[in-house]
């Protein structure tokens, strides 16, 4: 999934977790969200628009038809 996939969306929720961290980059903010799960997610916002840090944030996706997908590995990465 692609970071300028998520878009903040309180009304629509589809994911919920803690934003560690809004970093404004030119025309976009880039957010890190930590998952109650202790995953984490990109989300690559338009402008300033950025929740606070430590508060739990929702958002959904920009496409009505994706949805979050738990991946398991049944075996580690190779290590090179």
């Amino acid at each position: 999934m692609r970071p300028q996939t998520l878009t903040l969306n309180p009304a629509q929720h589809r994911v919920s977790g803690t934003v560690t961290l809004a970093e404004r980059m030119g025309p976009e903010t880039v957010i890190s969200i930590r998952l109650p799960d202790g995953s984490s997610l990109l989300a690559v916002l338009p402008g300033e628009v950025a929740p606070a840090l430590d508060v739990i944030a929702s958002f959904s996706f920009r496409d009505p038809g994706m949805h979050l997908l738990r991946a398991r590995l049944f075996a580690p990465w190779p290590r090179q």
